[in-house]
């Protein structure tokens, strides 16, 4: 049974001046009188634990107990600071059924995001969810996430929880800050260097680390962070302090779609760095939602035009061998061509699966961290 942590008990410094006085034998009358006709009332609050010690007492104190005055300083500032964390850890227990509750607790603490302490209480599981989220108060959540939560485009029918979303978008952003790139972010070396790209995507089973070793050498973080439950997203691109990052969840294991996904937030990387430093947040592919902005439609463009052109898309025969074909001829799995067949309608995700299954791919994704 988990049990609540309490905070440590600390004195108050007039409890250690009431033991100085009775081993000197000093009244407070005395000591105020030593310290230079000090009101006996602000002895009395002192020793009470009323009134605290200032610098300036603290200095006077110095003088006539021997006792430094940092020691007073320091002895009150303890003080202080165990009363203002006993405070703020009931306010965080408050806080917890109306806001804590809402994360998915459990499964930051099975992916190792946040440590695994069984024995925390209501008001130290807030306080590692706020430090996590790099905020002191849950009012500060909408006012970081509330921004960016809007910009979430959902798939119809998706499950989407906004609090498992942003904890899944903050894990992205402290993976990318702990990434050390092998190479200095350009436009037209990452513009030209898209051909390697699409060779390393050819391969589902092999292309994850080799993907994230050359988007290193471009200067660009890229993570691969399996999707949380509720959080229906396919990939995130933003830029992490001076870094452009892109997340991909690998949402649905098909390796067509995590190819677009990725060159749909690398568009985002190449086509949008000037028109918004805030991260772009989407959620599977454009074809499945409404009121696009132009961004996305953009986005889409990007990565439709270097994988397959639409003209190539519409002209591509409806066998085996014409997939087959049209996928060497522009260096892509076969599954990315079935995947802009069925986007485009050509095809039906029953035949997709039935007789082109041999031609599809899954994205092997790495372990959950």
């Amino acid at each position: 049974m988990a049990t609540t942590y309490k905070n440590p008990i600390a004195f108050h410094p007039g409890e250690y001046l009431r033991e100085w006085l009775e081993e000197n034998n000093m009244t407070s009358k005395e000591l105020a009188l030593r310290l230079g006709g000090k009101p006996e009332k602000t002895i009395s609050n002192i020793l009470t634990g009323k009134s605290a010690i200032t610098p300036e007492m603290a200095e006077a104190l110095s003088c006539v107990t021997s006792v430094p005055s940092r020691m007073w300083n320091n002895l009150q500032a303890k003080y202080n600071g165990c009363l203002a964390s006993q405070t703020i850890g009931d306010a965080h227990e408050a806080q917890w059924d109306t806001w804590g509750a809402r994360f998915p607790y459990k499964e930051m603490v099975k992916r190792g995001w946040i440590p695994d302490l069984s024995s925390l209480g209501k008001g130290e599981k807030v306080r590692q969810l706020l430090a996590f989220l790099g905020i002191s108060h849950s009012s500060s959540f909408g006012m970081i996430y509330g921004d960016l939560l809007p910009q979430f485009r959902l798939t119809k029918g998706a499950s989407h929880d906004p609090y498992a979303t942003a904890v899944w978008l903050r894990q992205g952003q402290i993976l990318a800050k702990q990434r050390t790139l092998i190479g200095q972010f350009d436009r037209e070396q990452v513009q030209q260097s898209i051909p390697r790209l699409k060779e390393v995507l050819m391969d589902a089973n092999q292309s994850q680390g080799r993907l994230e070793e050359l988007a290193s050498e471009l200067g660009i973080a890229l993570i691969i962070l399996p999707q949380l439950p509720k959080a229906s997203i396919s990939g995130v691109a933003m830029w992490v302090g001076g870094t452009p990052t892109i997340v991909l969840s690998g949402k649905g294991k098909r390796h067509d779609m995590f190819v677009f996904n990725f060159f749909h937030e690398l568009g985002h990387i190449l086509l949008h760095r000037g028109r918004s430093q805030q991260a772009r947040i989407f959620v599977d592919d454009a074809s499945e939602c409404e009121g696009e902005s132009k961004e996305e439609l953009e986005a889409n463009a990007f990565a439709s035009d270097h994988l397959i052109p639409a003209s190539e898309i519409a002209q591509c025969a409806l066998t085996k061998a014409g997939i087959s074909q049209l996928a060497r001829r522009h260096k892509v799995h076969p599954c990315v061509v079935l995947g802009r067949l069925v986007r485009e309608k050509r095809i039906s995700w029953k035949l997709c699966n039935s007789k082109y299954k041999d031609l599809n791919a899954q994205t092997i994704l790495p372990s959950q961290a």
